[in-house]
């Protein structure tokens, strides 16, 4: 498995972990005691107009990067590898090869190489083991390991959108016993799945901290979501369809929403990839006056549709029957396929402005991607 990372587009191979844009320079970590490693010390960042670098406190034993130095008025940040600097602002004249400005002025494939417009790949973590979905928080990227026949079980893995400072949050299970996590998100503090054959809801802090299992007994659940105090997720069954709860698990309501698969919401409204009309459906928080945004391919059969991510003004899910990922706007406009020819893509995650994937098929390989310069 490799990881890879583009500007443009990202993507990770054969179970592949991949980046997006980077972040900011004094600490930023503010809490006292130890922390997970979050960069490698002395790598620099573009974070912003700036330069951010790694730096190690051997008092809470930790790495993170420092509050950014802002470029000089005529410099801009560029990134070459695991390492920025201020460089003089280029002419921009060629979108279609220079990686400062690829797509369009200003857009950095931050190490990566621009062709025909498009940021090409850069490894960011290999050796995964089955990766099923993934969440962008900050600059750090979240992923789900599963455990199939892995002695050591699932895992929720993190590493930095440079490709440093990889981390093991939680591990759980083992030798394929009550695992299969399916989907993932996050409201910022923590991380939070569904493990399918383990009919569950789990949740683990970004830091490692407050691993635990918030929900049982739900059937075989799909798609999860977080909007501000709520969680949302999807079930197999008709019953309980579409549930929403409180963030600790408690609260439990069925929206009653059946064939729901893929989950996302923005904070004022639901959107999922529907089983059973083929539709990207949005509606309100409680399930209220659901509206078709577009049609889908193959989201009920094997390897279907699991994801949907919000963000930006845009909602992006993966088309597992056309092997592409699309988008269309909130609204229902500007509907688009922005990646094509992807073998099996089953979850997607956007910050907002980057986008990243899953693939998975037989070899089952994980793909993550920034998207070029869609505006």
């Amino acid at each position: 498995m490799t990881a890879r990372r583009v500007s443009s587009l990202l993507w990770l191979g054969v179970a592949v972990l991949a980046l997006v844009t980077p972040a900011r320079g004094g600490p930023e970590h503010k809490d006292p005691g130890e922390c997970p490693s979050r960069c490698t010390p002395g790598a620099t960042t573009c974070r912003g107009d700036g330069v951010s670098t790694c730096i190690e406190s051997t008092e809470r034993h930790c790495s993170e990067w420092s509050r950014p130095t802002r470029c000089a008025e005529r410099e801009t940040c560029r990134q070459n590898g695991s390492t920025a600097s201020c460089q003089p602002r280029s002419t921009c004249s060629d979108t279609q090869s220079d990686p400062n400005n690829c797509g369009t002025c200003g857009h950095s494939c931050l190490g990566g190489a621009c062709s025909a417009g498009v940021c090409q790949p850069v490894n960011l973590a290999s050796g995964q083991s089955g990766p099923t979905a993934l969440v962008v928080v900050r600059n750090r990227v979240y992923w789900l390991n599963n455990a199939w026949g892995n002695p050591a079980g699932s895992s929720v893995m993190a590493v930095g959108t440079d490709g440093t400072g990889m981390t093991t949050l939680a591990t759980w299970g083992g030798n394929g016993s009550n695992v299969d996590p399916n989907a993932l998100a996050t409201d910022g503090v923590s991380l939070y799945w569904t493990n399918h054959d383990g009919m569950s809801v789990m949740r683990v802090g970004l830091d490692g901290t407050g691993f635990a299992t918030i929900a049982t007994n739900q059937s075989y659940p799909n798609g999860i979501a977080s909007g501000g105090s709520h969680l949302f997720w999807a079930t197999s069954s008709n019953a309980q369809g579409v549930v929403k709860s409180n963030l600790d698990g408690s609260g439990l309501a069925s929206l009653s929403r059946d064939g729901a698969i893929g989950i996302a919401t923005d904070g004022t409204s639901l959107y999922w990839t529907d089983a059973v009309t083929n539709k990207l459906t949005k509606a309100g928080l409680d399930g209220s006056n659901p509206i078709a945004l577009a049609s889908i391919a193959g989201v009920g059969g094997e390897g279907s549709t699991q994801s949907v991510a919000v963000g930006g003004g845009y909602v992006y899910w993966c088309d597992y029957g056309a092997s592409s990922i699309a988008r269309v706007g909130v609204g229902g406009a500007g509907l688009a396929t922005i990646a094509s020819g992807q073998n099996g893509p089953i979850a997607v995650a956007t910050d907002g402005s980057d986008v990243y994937w899953v693939t998975y098929h037989y070899c089952r390989s994980l793909t993550a991607a920034r998207e070029a310069a869609w505006a």
